[in-house]
């Protein structure tokens, strides 16, 4: 069986201290080094947004978590070539430079990597997808919900992932297994 580990937007400005962190995302990563090794292939999505993105509050004179037109609007975040839209240092070294793939570049959120074409064609030749990062309530969500559409072994790692709204992490699950996305705990 061919498997690959997707890591989701495990970037300096989604863990503590960033504009945008997702409490224990610092902690994911050791573990997600520790299971690296366990996979044929590595991949990782980067948000990486145009500086007046739409998804920005500051782009509409707002407050950061309001919502327009149904649309979350976020603080400014992982702007493109700047330090906070890198993955941070100890993953980006485990992933293979032609292996990273951006989304949220266009005049949407962008939280699923479903929107990049070539990523979508490329996955196919993988029997199983294992997803981990951030936020579970969000990229992770929507990504592996685009995955499980072209390969049916899609997974989430559950223990791997933290949210911006932990709370609202059971019905998250009720919506990845209404998918077909299978978690492990």
């Amino acid at each position: 069986m061919k498997k690959c580990l997707l890591i989701i937007d495990m970037q300096y400005d989604f863990m503590e201290g960033g504009p945008l962190a997702v409490a224990g995302g610092l902690s994911l990563i050791p573990q997600i080094q520790k299971i690296a090794g366990d996979y044929d292939n590595i991949f990782s999505t980067q948000d990486f947004h145009p500086k007046n993105h739409v998804g920005f509050a500051s782009s509409h004179n707002m407050t950061p978590f309001t919502q327009k037109d149904g649309e979350m609007l976020w603080p400014d975040h992982c702007i493109e070539n700047t330090k906070g839209a890198q993955i941070v240092a100890e993953l980006d070294n485990c992933i293979p430079q032609n292996n990273k793939y951006l989304k949220g570049l266009y005049k949407t959120n962008g939280y699923s990597i479903g929107e990049h074409a070539e990523f979508m064609n490329m996955i196919k030749q993988f029997d199983q997808v294992d997803i981990c990062g951030v936020a579970f309530d969000y990229c992770v969500k929507s990504s592996a919900i685009s995955i499980v559409q072209n390969v049916k072994h899609t997974r989430v790692l559950t223990k791997l992932c933290k949210s911006v709204n932990p709370q609202d992490n059971a019905k998250i699950r009720k919506e990845l297994i209404s998918a077909g996305v299978e978690l492990i705990d």
